[in-house]
């Protein structure tokens, strides 16, 4: 009995007894703070000394500093030396602050140019495809950029059309970084590409009225960025959606899996949608966009901000989620028979659940009297690809 009554004992002592994060071998403590957010670090290190010491490390260092520039890890950081990636992350750091750069290569890129991106180390440009005045462009040319390691190849394969023939595809013998596509099958007004995902977002030019349908349509084509076929990851790969007018002009941007398009002629519009499925989660145009918007940019993959003109003009932030809408289709137009494709068949039924939620106002300091300002564009760089962020690599 004494021998049980003590092995209870022993359990009871053993269940009661408490374990601190601060009792743990600081390689230990590293790796815990190694999983966390850098929200979630930076917190740690405002308890204690101790954990504030531990974020000083490299491998803690590396991961704040990443935060700091807009990064993410490489894949394969876990297998180098923290110090290393710390000491190249600084490097490509100080490089742009300073504008000292490693080497200079120079990329040809051939004729004129109507439309550009440069994303993820690609440079992309559209041109027209023919002489004379062609409305759209349908010649395009890719580029992948050389690194400090040297040539980055374009992906292998030309792809073909979307009805199974041959596309265009040229590369020079030299050359195997660039694709080109003399006719890449449609008009193009604007377009979006994000190398991470393969994607390239095409705006068709010709976006009047159809013959079963007198209202104006813009229709987006999201193809692979490789082959130039429908994406494999849509269920929609050709989007149309209707607008309350011809579009004059407009661009379109992709964070993760929404897309956005901003566009004018008699007032502004947006749409934003999940391109993965057609989902459409914002569409606002006048009355209840206001006719003073200017510019439109994501800000997260569910937020964005429009900036306004005026006096004295304006920045208002906004957040949306992709649950709250519906596929109202699907509607098939004469241009698109067989294809599945959503748009609102009242644009303002259910507006309460379409409404985007404004979380800030942010006004400008007063202009002088009679000073207005009528231009107010933004921009947003690739900090948000597929992942939210990019990927930090090698430079």
């Amino acid at each position: 009995m004494a021998d049980d009554r003590d092995g209870e004992t022993g359990m009871m002592d053993i269940n009661e007894t408490s374990f601190k994060l601060l009792d743990l071998p600081p390689e230990l403590v590293i790796l815990i703070l190694r999983s966390l957010d850098w929200i979630s670090i930076l917190q740690c290190a405002a308890t204690c000394k101790f954990l504030y010491s531990l974020t000083q490390t490299a491998e803690i260092r590396y991961l704040l500093e990443l935060a700091y520039d807009g990064l993410l890890p490489h894949p394969s950081a876990s297998e180098t030396d923290a110090h290393a990636c710390l000491a190249a992350l600084r490097s490509r750091r100080a490089a742009w602050k300073y504008l000292q750069w490693k080497g200079v290569s120079t990329v040809v890129v051939p004729g004129p140019c109507q439309a550009y991106e440069l994303v993820g180390g690609v440079f992309a440009k559209s041109m027209h495809a023919g002489p004379g005045v062609v409305p759209g462009s349908q010649h395009f040319l890719f580029s992948w950029l050389p690194t400090s390691q040297g040539p980055v190849n374009a992906p292998s394969g030309g792809g073909v059309s979307n009805e199974g023939s041959q596309f265009d595809f040229a590369r020079g013998s030299n050359n195997r970084s660039t694709i080109v596509r003399n006719d890449i099958g449609i008009p193009t007004r604007d377009f979006a590409i994000d190398p991470t995902q393969d994607l390239i977002v095409l705006i068709e030019h010709d976006d009047g009225p159809t013959l079963t349908s007198p209202h104006a349509i813009v229709q987006i084509h999201l193809r692979t960025l490789s082959t130039n076929v429908y994406h494999p990851n849509t269920t929609c790969p050709i989007f149309r959606h209707v607008t309350p007018f011809r579009i004059g002009n407009a661009f379109i941007q992709i964070v993760d899996d929404v897309v956005g398009l901003f566009f004018w002629a008699d007032g502004p519009g947006l749409l934003i949608w999940s391109w993965k499925d057609g989902r459409v989660c914002v569409y606002d145009t006048e009355p209840t966009l206001n006719p003073a918007a200017w510019d439109f940019a994501f800000l997260s993959p569910r937020a964005y901000m429009i900036t306004y003109t005026g006096a004295p003009g304006s920045i208002e932030l906004f957040t949306f989620s992709t649950e709250s809408q519906a596929p109202s289709g699907p509607v098939l137009t004469d241009n698109a028979t067989g294809l599945s494709s959503y748009y609102a068949r009242d644009a303002r039924v259910g507006e309460n659940n379409r409404t985007p939620k404004k979380v800030a106002v942010l006004l400008l300091p007063p202009t002088q009297l009679a000073v207005p300002l009528i231009n107010f564009a933004t921009h947003t760089g690739e900090e948000f690809l597929s992942t939210g962020m990019r990927s930090a690599i090698e430079y």
